[in-house]
């Protein structure tokens, strides 16, 4: 839906394309007035759309009078989480760009998705180097930078997943006549995506990177260290309200989880002494965020060895994660992932137990199949570091040459020729 809030006159608007005819107007119910919400706008705008296109089709709904923009609308409002909205209204925008906003949805079939799926694959990755805020459109070469590199297959399936939706959601909506807008779903054929296996960080990466690291960052290794966080969302994101003392550890909102759901994560001895001086340290401080740094000025203070009065929650943690690992002289061989700390807590976890659910609910993984790949990896390296015990015990080789003396002595009394049977009064 496509439905806004006019701050100067305070009122609702809606604004949508139908039939190749704009529309645009204040949210208005003939019977209670104005809309006070963004709901009810939501409602008036489709009543709105709903008898337009009736009067335009004179009373029947004609075939094709979805558009892609109101396909890609309607799965955009289904979206809850902040961050998936982010990044579906950006894959949304592209949709509709390349399409058309007036193209019909029932006109979107398996030629044009292959077309687009080709295209999707040759377009570049882009750089934000505009500065802060990043609402200047990507054709502009001033604020975003090229880089000549493709798009990975992991964001061209972003884009994939976002047309497929919203195609799906034209497929469940039904008109007046309640007949579907979209009878027969196309497929929207996805890359192939290679899954990179789980590397749990060494103790001597991990190590070298906290010792080339600034404080802040150490801070946000060790909570994924000790609670598995990820530093994408909750990392950077994790607060002083967050920590609960009845749980002795981490109660996180939906609104910084990959599930959208609340989930509680239990602390250990270290991990709630991590907690309880993380929380200590942003209440002196006066920030919320557990993880804080002091910002461009406050690190100049710092290594002129003052005060610093602001401090500010970090917008990107892999930043500073990459810039510690160069510096530590892992830039090379193998490269070490920010995730790979989080392998490292869900690997210890799966050694330490036999069950399973425990592990998958220390990792917060809604599919179990994401769980066993950290399994898996447990039981190479507890097979490995049984292969490592045994090679610490020289001794065993003087063993294995006396039992196999002794097994081809035993071999030699066994093969040797078996004595006659004597039968006496028809007794053996």
């Amino acid at each position: 839906m496509t439905v806004y809030w006019n701050k100067s006159r305070r009122m609702w608007m809606y604004g949508f394309v139908l039939l190749g005819e704009r529309y645009q107007g204040y949210c208005i119910d003939p019977e209670t007035g104005p809309a006070r919400s963004r709901r009810r706008a939501r409602e008036i705008e489709e009543d709105i759309r709903s008898a337009e296109r009736k009067k335009r089709s004179g009373g029947v709904i004609v075939a094709g009078a979805f558009t892609i923009a109101e396909a890609c609308a309607a799965h955009l409002s289904t979206a809850e989480s902040p961050s998936y909205r982010k990044r579906l209204t950006e894959c949304i925008a592209e949709l509709v760009a390349y399409f058309g906003a007036d193209t019909a949805v029932t006109s979107i079939t398996g030629p044009k998705i292959l077309a687009y799926r080709t295209w999707c694959a040759e377009q570049t990755v882009k750089v934000w180097v505009g500065g802060p805020g990043k609402d200047r459109p990507r054709d502009a070469a001033r604020f975003w930078k090229d880089t000549g590199k493709p798009r990975s297959t992991r964001t061209c399936n972003r884009y994939l997943d976002a047309l497929s939706g919203a195609l799906g959601k034209a497929h469940t909506m039904r008109d007046e006549n309640q007949k579907r807008y979209l009878e027969d779903v196309p497929n929207v054929p996805r890359f192939h995506e290679p899954k990179r296996k789980p590397t749990p960080l060494r103790d001597v990466d991990l190590d070298a990177i906290e010792g080339a690291a600034r404080p802040w960052i150490v801070d946000g290794l060790e909570l994924a260290r000790l609670f598995g966080l990820r530093h994408t969302t909750e990392i950077v994101a994790v607060t002083v309200d967050m920590v609960d003392d009845d749980v002795r550890g981490l109660r996180l909102p939906p609104e910084i989880t990959k599930s959208s759901d609340e989930q509680i994560v239990m602390a250990g001895a270290s991990g709630w002494a991590l907690l309880t001086r993380l929380r200590d340290q942003a209440l002196a401080r006066g920030t919320c965020h557990l993880v804080t740094w002091p910002g461009v000025a406050g690190m100049h203070k710092l290594r002129r060895g003052e005060p610093v009065e602001k401090w500010f929650p970090l917008k990107s943690f892999r930043k500073g994660f990459n810039g510690a690992r160069k510096r530590a002289g892992l830039d090379t061989g193998r490269r070490r992932w920010v995730h790979d700390v989080r392998a490292r807590f869900i690997t210890e976890v799966s050694s330490s137990t036999k069950s399973a659910e425990v592990v998958q609910g220390a990792a917060r993984h809604a599919d179990y199949k994401t769980t066993q790949l950290y399994i898996e990896l447990a039981q190479e390296e507890m097979r490995a570091a049984i292969e490592a015990a045994d090679a610490r015990r020289p001794e065993r080789a003087a063993n294995t040459t006396v039992n196999v003396s002794g097994a081809k002595a035993l071999t030699e009394v066994t093969n040797a020729p078996k004595r006659p049977r004597v039968v006496r009064d028809g007794k053996t």
